[in-house]
């Protein structure tokens, strides 16, 4: 059939163009809404974030029972990387079960069985920024919170970073502080 033409009656083709069309206009409608939720999704990075492997409670430990970051985060004064805490720090309190909850259960099949809980961490610098926790708590007086929010009030672990730890964030700190912003400080 030449361009001009019009199909001729009874041919079954009649109606095929005008179909084809709404069926391309749905499938835009539908599909195309989809595709970009998707896409900005996917290229956003978020996911439904970071699943300790552990629910532990900050409140209850730091809140009610008085503990102390370094109870825990052992390391945090004393080293460049802060450690998340080894099985042996959880047994001080945990050799036998305190309470008769499913969370105590678990921690105890850990200790039972001498394995590290596998925690996951929450904040990271890249390869090439050296920060030092030692630095900035013991030397800079700086508290926990200022760079990981009031952890104090969780119930359950967080599965973001509280506050981005971003270099315009390190540099407006240190700029507060009146601290080097000298890139060497930081880049290494």
């Amino acid at each position: 059939m030449k361009e001009n033409e019009r199909p001729e009656q009874g041919t079954g083709r009649e109606g095929s163009g005008i179909i084809v069309t709404i069926s391309k206009r749905i499938a835009l409608i539908i599909v195309l809404p989809v595709m970009i939720v998707i896409a900005i999704l996917g290229l956003s990075g978020k996911s439904a974030g970071i699943v300790q492997p552990v629910p532990f409670n900050h409140n209850l430990h730091v809140e009610e029972l008085d503990l102390d970051c370094v109870d825990c985060h052992t390391q945090v004064r004393k080293r460049p990387r802060a450690t998340l805490p080894i099985i042996d720090i959880c047994q001080d309190c945990h050799m036998e079960a305190i309470t008769d909850t499913d969370v105590e259960e678990q921690l105890l099949a850990y200790a039972t069985e001498s394995r590290e809980i596998p925690w996951q961490r929450i904040y990271s610098v890249p390869d090439h920024v050296y920060f030092s926790h030692r630095r900035h708590v013991t030397l800079g007086n700086i508290p926990c919170e200022t760079c990981h929010g009031d952890i104090r009030q969780l119930t359950e672990p967080q599965r973001y970073p509280v506050i981005a730890v971003t270099m315009d964030s390190c540099m407006s700190c240190h700029e507060e502080q009146q601290i080097t912003n000298d890139c060497l400080a930081c880049h290494r």
